[in-house]
């Protein structure tokens, strides 16, 4: 189900098209977001130009166990192992027999790549003519 939402999110980012993306959405969520809305509400994202199609194939985590909410809605909270590590945070309302987005956070976190390892060179063992040289004979 997230891995659904947040490419239908990728999607719309990529085309500037955020149709698709309200209708997939329950209808109190369709009721509040219009397709520009929704444009609005993910243009930082859009403009800086991330992709976040990993989602695709990496493994979600989540930071808490999916919960139903006082209100009825399906809380779904954690991220994806993958880099950028992509956030989420995503209400679902039962609507027909089907989970549908009612509300939907993601977040891009870069992951800073590792320092290269330092490597110290061994010391240069001594030749055995400049050992030899101190010593009399």
């Amino acid at each position: 189900m997230v891995r659904t939402v947040l490419l239908a999110v990728n999607d719309a980012n990529l085309t500037g098209n955020y149709t698709v993306l309200r209708d997939i959405c329950a209808p109190d969520s369709q009721s509040l977001n219009s397709p520009e809305r929704l444009a609005a509400s993910f243009e930082n994202m859009r403009q800086q130009g991330f992709d976040f199609s990993v989602v695709g194939i990496a493994t979600a985590k989540f930071s808490q166990m999916p919960a139903m909410t006082p209100q009825g809605y399906l809380r779904v909270t954690g991220e994806f192992d993958s880099s950028p590590r992509v956030t989420f945070d995503i209400f679902y309302q039962h609507v027909v027999n089907r989970w549908r987005p009612y509300a939907i956070g993601v977040g891009l976190v870069p992951v800073e790549a590792a320092p290269p390892p330092v490597v110290k060179a061994a010391p240069k063992p001594q030749s055995q003519s400049k050992k030899q040289r101190g010593k009399p004979k």
